[in-house]
């Protein structure tokens, strides 16, 4: 596991299609699982959390892992990756 991955900040790259397809796989994926834990955070608050095999329904052990999930959001943060598309050819 990757635990200290710091990305250096770039102002601009080029990259080739199959990279930027990459990145957006990524991005797709990132806010699949971003979504999900947001999700959580605006279940009813009768609602049983299910995690595997474990039933989290006390309103205590709900709250606290809804504080868990919130704290790995902000530290989640954004997707560290922007692409913009580049009209400009090489003939330009």
């Amino acid at each position: 596991m990757l635990d200290n991955v710091d990305l250096e900040p770039v102002q601009s790259t080029n990259i080739d299609d199959d990279t930027a397809n990459i990145i957006m796989q990524l991005q797709e994926w990132f806010n699949a699982k971003t979504d999900q834990l947001n999700m959580i955070l605006n279940l009813p608050d009768k609602a049983v959390i299910k995690l595997g095999n474990l039933d989290i329904e006390g309103d205590h052990d709900k709250k606290m892992f809804k504080a868990g999930v919130l704290a790995s959001l902000s530290i989640i943060g954004k997707f560290p990756v922007t692409m913009t598309v580049n009209e400009h050819t090489e003939d330009d």
